[in-house]
């Protein structure tokens, strides 16, 4: 079992990773520095195939901020590849059967737990971490229809009262 880590916090440096795609390439954050800012999020709990959809919904407002929307999920690259295919997924969903990432990322995933919502972290064309969201929804960090919705703002600079002060990714930051 891997040890779980405390999260990257705001202004420090994302852990560097490298996973499977739903095409079975292998996608490595790093690729993204200088070009784009960077929406991860750690899917968990059991409703993570309705946080894709709205990510999805999403994905057209992080593309005009100038932000990449990838997904971790804790299953198998097969898994992965069903989940996009089916839902027509605009963006990498990365799998992490071992959750190896997961605990790099301080994210815990448990099946069980119906409180969990994803792991958020808006990363810069730096690498440099944002925004960050890994507690439970507690009404103040994430409002709206789950995590994608309190990430386009976070990424877009709108309503910060409603993303927390824990840090936000403008457009600026982003390109």
């Amino acid at each position: 079992m891997t040890q779980q880590s405390l999260p990257p916090a705001v202004g420090n440096p994302t852990p560097d990773f490298s996973l499977p795609d739903s095409t079975g390439l292998a996608v490595t954050l790093s690729e993204f520095r200088g070009r784009s800012c960077v929406v991860l999020v750690f899917l968990r709990g059991p409703f993570w195939r309705r946080h894709l959809r709205r990510l999805a919904e999403d994905e057209p407002r992080f593309r005009d901020a100038a932000a990449c929307v990838i997904a971790v999920a804790p299953t198998t690259p097969d898994a992965v590849r069903d989940y996009v295919a089916r839902d027509a997924l605009p963006f990498p969903v990365l799998a992490d059967p071992e959750r190896a990432v997961f605990a790099r990322y301080g994210v815990a995933s448990r099946a069980t737990s119906l409180a969990q919502r994803p792991g958020l972290f808006i990363v810069d064309a730096d690498g440099v971490v944002r925004f960050a969201h890994v507690r439970r929804l507690r009404g103040k960090l994430i409002h709206g229809r789950g995590a994608g919705r309190g990430a386009v703002h976070a990424v877009l600079g709108e309503d910060e009262k409603s993303v927390g002060a824990q840090g936000s990714c403008a457009p600026t930051t982003c390109c």
